[in-house]
């Protein structure tokens, strides 16, 4: 399927309304070439017509406009009907990378999220907050986390629930280290004095791993703390709640990067038509659309059955997806790989998202050139 599969040619001699009149008033993603086919502005509009007319109307010589004369230079222009804003920004982002390489690295800097991540095998391991993860290390990196700021307070919550070490420089002095404060307050068990050993303290490290890997880490303390409380015990009751809540913040670490594998319900052409876009580190696919489950499954299999290994770290097909993680887009519902019985259930609550109206304007998405 080609990314741009609609072409109009334009000619500053045709008749402009008439030629409007055939333009599709809808979400697009488009290209402006010039007489020699050469792409000069790449967009992704909400209404492919208002932006036409705006930039190919030809205007008073008398009148100030625009730098770039369009009428006089655009001889194509290409598009693509787009429905949702993963799949334009999946098209878009495509061709940028193509066409326009610094607006492509410039989209990858604005979307760069946060992850945290650790090697568990180091002599001395920690939890830090990072911005390129390393490939080798997929299974002990979590995200995407919108904020530096957020993902360094996920670390210090992993700091605090299993009493790690917080003075990195400290530990790696260990066993001849100089305790710091944490050890006197029953913060730490230190590792870096010798009181406890590194194979011990490895222990605690692959706790706090497991923690973030458990899809409820507080869940498993619910059941003592219930019976703390049923044993009038208030103050044990109140000291694993807190806990339970500390916990319950790690939920915001997302998911390990070896399971990036999501699956996008997107809105379609018409009202109760859809798409499906498998997302993972190995590839992105977008499905053709489909209106019944007799449509959707085949889809649904190829998709579910796309190799998903990653050989190497793409750092766009990372961004991407992650952008999307935390976008939470109105005209899409992100997934984990599913069945047919949940991506039905999800259509329902999609389609009673109400849609944006359209815009008269032109409703610029994104622009480069």
């Amino acid at each position: 399927m080609p990314l741009l599969d609609q072409h109009i040619p334009f000619s500053p001699n045709t008749d402009f309304s008439t030629f409007l009149e055939a333009v599709p008033a809808k979400w697009v993603v488009y290209l402006l070439s010039d007489d020699q086919s050469r792409p000069f502005q790449l967009l992704s509009v909400k209404n492919l017509r208002a932006s036409l007319a705006n930039r190919l109307t030809e205007h008073p010589a008398d009148e100030k406009t625009r730098s770039i004369p369009y009428r006089q230079v655009v001889r194509q222009i290409s598009y693509r009907r787009v429905d949702s804003t993963v799949e334009a920004e999946w098209i878009y982002t495509q061709l940028a990378r193509d066409l326009f390489p610094a607006t492509y690295r410039k989209m990858l800097a604005n979307w760069s999220p946060w992850y945290i991540a650790i090697d568990p095998a180091a002599r001395f391991p920690r939890w830090l907050a990072i911005e390129q993860p390393d490939a080798a290390l997929f299974s002990m990196t979590f995200g995407p986390i919108a904020t530096k700021a957020t993902a360094q307070k996920l670390v210090e919550t992993l700091e605090d629930a299993f009493d790690l070490c917080r003075y990195h420089h400290i530990l790696i002095q260990a066993p001849h280290g100089q305790a710091c404060a944490y050890k006197q307050m029953g913060k730490c068990p230190a590792p870096c004095d010798g009181s406890i050993t590194l194979d011990q303290y490895h222990r605690q490290i692959e706790q706090s791993l497991a923690a973030l890997r458990h899809p409820d880490p507080a869940a498993e303390l619910e059941p003592s703390m219930r019976e703390a409380a049923a044993d009038l015990q208030y103050e044990l009751a109140g000291r694993i709640k807190a806990r339970m809540q500390q916990l319950a913040t790690l939920k915001s670490a997302g998911t390990s990067l070896d399971q990036f594998r999501f699956i996008a319900l997107c809105r379609g052409s018409k009202a109760k038509a859809f798409k499906l876009m498998l997302l993972t580190l190995g590839q992105i696919e977008l499905s053709p659309e489909w209106s019944t489950l007799d449509e959707m499954t085949p889809i649904l299999s190829a998709l579910r059955c796309a190799p998903s290994a990653v050989l190497r770290l793409d750092p766009f097909l990372l961004a991407f997806i992650s952008r999307h993680i935390l976008l939470n887009s109105p005209d899409s519902i992100l997934l984990r790989d599913a069945d047919p019985a949940t991506i039905l259930a999800a259509t329902t609550r999609l389609a009673r998202r109400k849609p944006e109206a359209e815009p008269t304007d032109e409703g610029v998405e994104q622009e480069s050139q």
